[in-house]
Parts: C-alpha cells; sequence; structure tokens
C-alpha cells in the first residue's frame, strides 16, 4: 500500500515504515507530522482508491543537507562571461507510521 500526496508544489510517494525524503519541514527530529492532501492510494491489491479524508502520519527522522550542486553560466560571443554558483538544498526524512481512512 502507498499515498501519493501533494506536498510543497510536488507530490511524494509515501509507503509505511519507510523513510521518504521531502523539502525542508519545520521541527525537530522525532516530531510527528500530518499529510492530509492525499491524491490517492494504492491498495495491496493494487486498486486505487480517490480519498478527500485519508490521513498520511509520520515522524520527522532526519534533518539534513543535498549533495552540492553545480550552476554554471557562460554566454557565447560575449567579453568572456562565466559564473559559477553552488547550492545545497535543505531537505527532511520522514518515517511514515501510517496511512488511514476517515
Amino acid at each position: 500500500m502507498f499515498a501519493v500526496v501533494a506536498f510543497g508544489g510536488k507530490q511524494y510517494k509515501f509507503e509505511p515504515n519507510f523513510i521518504s525524503e521531502v523539502e525542508k519541514i519545520e521541527g525537530k527530529v522525532g516530531d510527528v507530522v500530518t499529510f492530509e492532501n492525499v491524491i490517492f492510494i494504492v491498495n495491496d491489491d493494487e486498486s486505487i482508491t480517490e480519498s478527500k479524508t485519508a490521513v498520511v502520519s509520520g515522524i520527522i527522522a532526519r534533518q539534513f543537507k543535498c549533495k552540492k550542486i553545480r550552476v554554471f553560466k557562460k554566454r557565447q560571443r560575449t567579453s568572456g562571461f562565466e559564473k559559477s554558483q553552488g547550492h545545497r538544498q535543505a531537505n527532511t526524512g520522514i518515517l511514515i507510521k501510517e496511512i488511514k481512512f476517515n
């Protein structure tokens, strides 16, 4: 069983007892988090259930930063424009405890 949840402008697949990585959520390790914007749920027999009242709950497992990416910009046929930047995205690991229907 898994649920697809819309959160932070993206859609995430949440399975019970797995750690899912999402964009940073304010909170400390051990805090309880609930997601109410469930798009649909796929059951074990692969039947799809669209439920507006389903809730996914989990616990914040860790706060971390992703691997650094390099952004390099260069313009052709100009006077040597080159620009290099780096970025590390802040993420949160969430241990999904349960998917329940209301």
